[in-house]
């Protein structure tokens, strides 16, 4: 799987990239109100810094969107 963030700039960074299982169909990471499978799910998580501030992307194994996961829990 290949992951391209427009906003990357020449001063940014990656973190870190990572095939990942999930704890839920909400790639670990819940939007306030939405309901999500309680089954463990694969995929992969990109965290990208830039403008001194980490972005945590997520996205399934199986494709479909890629999240960008604003409030990802600490731990």
């Amino acid at each position: 799987m290949t992951i391209t963030i427009a906003a990357c700039t020449s001063r940014d960074e990656l973190v870190s990239a990572a095939s990942v299982t999930f704890p839920d169909g909400g790639l670990g990471c819940p939007e306030p109100g939405m309901l999500y499978t309680q089954v463990l799910t694969p995929g992969y998580r990109v965290v990208v810094e830039a403008g001194g501030r980490e972005y945590d992307y997520r996205a399934g194994a199986r494709g479909g969107e890629i999240r960008w996961c604003e409030n990802p829990p600490s731990g």
